[in-house]
């Protein structure tokens, strides 16, 4: 779920000042205040939500342990924007990636990477500018994201034949060769992913 959803705030709105230049040189009290505002689900929340699927599918399905710890924490199954998923995606997540993915995962933390940094800034400049409701302004972003996913396709040798794997609970103490749980009966690569 994208995070302004999960935030129940515009990404934009947490960078906006309180007040301007202007209203604060005025000797007169503010008019009544504004009301809240109720983020409205756009264009661009559904990209945010494949590129959070992208992000839990390379980290929790991978069977990689450190990968799959730091899924547990951005990853938690609540209404609420969690500190660690507001910190994943407003400060960066590369070096995250780049500590917990597998070796064979690596070729996506760049990509995964520059795709937050294209939401993010979006985000800010759609609201700063006032173009929530602009359907031009977010054909930017969707640009990106084709261009990088054609991208990823075309780098599929590095990573088609990687097995996802489904977490089971029962085998979490298991080393990865010790786990028996390894999509049997549903083989599952990354190539059926993306």
């Amino acid at each position: 779920m994208p995070d302004e959803i999960l935030a129940k705030r515009y990404l934009g709105n947490s960078r906006t000042l309180l007040q301007s230049e202007a209203e604060l040189a005025e000797d007169f009290p503010p008019g009544p205040p504004k009301p809240d505002v109720h983020v409205v689900h756009n264009f661009q929340h559904d990209l945010e939500s494949l590129w959070w699927s992208v992000v839990w599918t390379l980290t929790h399905r991978s069977g990689h342990t450190p990968a799959r710890e730091y899924a547990d924490r951005i990853f938690q199954n609540q209404m609420t924007l969690s500190h660690e998923r507001a910190r994943a995606f407003e400060s960066g997540i590369a070096i995250h990636l780049t500590n917990c993915l597998a070796p064979d995962l690596q070729g996506f933390v760049f990509t995964i990477e520059k795709l937050r940094q294209v939401l993010w800034n979006q985000y800010i400049e759609r609201a700063e500018n006032d173009l929530l409701f602009n359907a031009n302004s977010y054909v930017f972003v969707h640009t990106q994201f084709q261009t990088r996913f054609e991208r990823l396709l075309s780098q599929q040798a590095e990573w088609r034949s990687y097995s996802l794997r489904v977490h089971n609970p029962e085998t979490a103490g298991k080393t990865e060769n010790q786990d028996s749980n390894v999509c049997r009966g549903k083989e599952a690569t990354l190539r059926g992913v993306l």
